[in-house]
C-alpha cells in the first residue's frame, strides 16, 4: 500500500530565459521505503506563471513517474506537487529572472536649479518584465555639459544627460536646468 511520493526536480532553480526544461522524477513508496508499481500520478505546479509540467502517468516497476517542469515567464518560488493513489508530495522550486536586457532610470525628465540635488534609481529588467538586481555605474554624459565656441560664446544645453550603466546594458535620464 502506498504510504508517500517523494517528489524531485533536477535543477530545482531555472531562469526565464534558455532553460529547456527541469526533470521530474516522483517515487511512490510503501510503509517500509519499498517502490510501489502501477500508481496513476499526475502533477502541477504553483504558481501558474512558473510554467507548465507534463508528463507522468503510471509508476514503473521502480515505483517512478517522470515530468518536465518547462519555465514560464514570471520569476518566483513556488512548488510541484505530484498526486496519486490519494497521496500528494511537493518539492519547492524557484524560477530566476533572465539576463539583464532594460535599464530604466527614475525620475526619467528632472528639471532643476543649479546647485541643487537629484536623486536617481536604476531599475533593471529582464525580456519578460521581471527585476534583474544591478549595481549600476553612474555618469553625466560629458557632451552634454555646454559648448564654447572659438569666439568664446558659450551655449548652455537644454539638458544634461545621466547614464546608468550595467555591464553592457544602459539607460538614461535627462536633467533641464533653470535659473
Amino acid at each position: 500500500m502506498p504510504a508517500a511520493i517523494i517528489v524531485t526536480v533536477t535543477p530545482g532553480e531555472m531562469s526565464v530565459d534558455g532553460a529547456p526544461g527541469a526533470a521530474i522524477t516522483a517515487t511512490v513508496v510503501d510503509g517500509s521505503g519499498k517502490p510501489v508499481p502501477g500508481i496513476t500520478t499526475n502533477g502541477e505546479i504553483g504558481p501558474a506563471s512558473l510554467g507548465v509540467v507534463s508528463g507522468f502517468g503510471v509508476t514503473d516497476a521502480e515505483g517512478r513517474a517522470y515530468g518536465v517542469w518547462t519555465a514560464g515567464t514570471v520569476a518566483g518560488s513556488g512548488a510541484i506537487t505530484v498526486a496519486g493513489a490519494g497521496l500528494t508530495g511537493s518539492t519547492a522550486i524557484t524560477l530566476q529572472p533572465g539576463a539583464l536586457t532594460t535599464i530604466t532610470v527614475s525620475p526619467a525628465v528632472v528639471t532643476a536649479q543649479a546647485l541643487t540635488s537629484v536623486q536617481f534609481t536604476a531599475t533593471g529588467t529582464d525580456q519578460h518584465g521581471n527585476v534583474v538586481v544591478i549595481n549600476p555605474v553612474w555618469r553625466v554624459n560629458r557632451d552634454a555639459i555646454g559648448v564654447i565656441e572659438a569666439n568664446g560664446l558659450f551655449t548652455v544645453p537644454a539638458g544634461l544627460q545621466i547614464v546608468a550603466t550595467h555591464g553592457s546594458v544602459s539607460g538614461s535620464a535627462t536633467v533641464y536646468i533653470t535659473p
